[in-house]
């Protein structure tokens, strides 16, 4: 980013991020804290490509949830920071049709209490399984998150809702301080362990320094739960920018 530019104004933000949700991408059934996965990365699975074309099929879609804070941890916004965040690293994944969680909330939780319900890791009742089949979505990502002062704790659970239901895991620490490179970088490795090999050419793209807090994060997550909840449930009047204000006066050179 060109520190020498002048600080986009938080309305031209939003407009920007709206028109990519508009392009954008984005099975365990309950709460991830409570279920059972294999965590074996050395088992052998076929890649992506290979399971797509076995099967006859198109790109398959992957859609990013908002990761709950872990059991006794108190809600903040970072949650939904890290969805967007990853949101927008699987955005550039060719070879995955691109599906934006914002598109198909009202699909996926049918009440904004459920929606709201879930972020703060109260609500428990998804069934992946059907809404794989329901919303012809094949990987579901889900998890949980724990700040520790400066750093967060991300546990990520990948879901295929075809075949036998398998999900992988894998726990990941994010440190807004390096600019959240070596989370990007463990986050795409681990996808190929999952058969979700990232294109070489789309590596680079997805490893931006992200310049942002931990206040900045819980900050952007919370005004990412004020627009779903507008844009699903809300009336006709405009989306308050108060929260996406308070973001990007928390992290100005954050590109989310």
């Amino acid at each position: 980013m060109d520190r020498s530019r002048k600080r986009p104004t938080c309305s031209f933000l939003i407009s920007i991020g709206l028109v990519c949700m508009s392009y954008g991408c984005q099975g365990i059934a309950g709460n991830p804290e409570k279920a059972s996965f294999s965590t074996d990365s050395k088992q052998k699975r076929p890649s992506m490509t290979q399971a797509t074309q076995k099967q006859g099929q198109s790109k398959p879609r992957l859609v990013v949830l908002p990761l709950q804070p872990q059991q006794g941890q108190a809600f903040n916004g970072a949650g939904l920071g890290i969805h967007f965040l990853l949101g927008n690293i699987v955005a550039l994944h060719t070879g995955l049709s691109e599906f934006w969680f914002g598109w198909r909330v009202e699909k996926i939780f049918l009440e904004d209490e459920k929606l709201s319900a879930y972020c703060r890791g109260e609500y428990a009742g998804l069934d992946i399984a059907k809404l794989g089949k329901d919303q012809d979505i094949r990987y579901w990502l889900q998890g949980t998150v724990r700040q520790q002062k400066n750093l967060i704790l991300v546990t990520l659970i990948l879901t295929d809702t075809l075949g036998e239901h398998d999900s992988l895991t894998t726990e990941l620490t994010l440190k807004p301080a390096n600019k959240i490179t070596d989370f990007q970088k463990k986050f795409i490795s681990w996808l190929k362990t999952c058969g979700l090999p990232f294109p070489d050419a789309q590596v680079d793209k997805a490893i931006w320094p992200e310049t942002t807090t931990p206040e900045g994060l819980d900050l952007l997550g919370r005004a990412l739960e004020a627009h779903y909840l507008h844009a699903s449930w809300g009336d006709k009047g405009p989306l308050s920018l108060e929260l996406f204000d308070r973001a990007v006066s928390a992290a100005p050179g954050s590109y989310l």
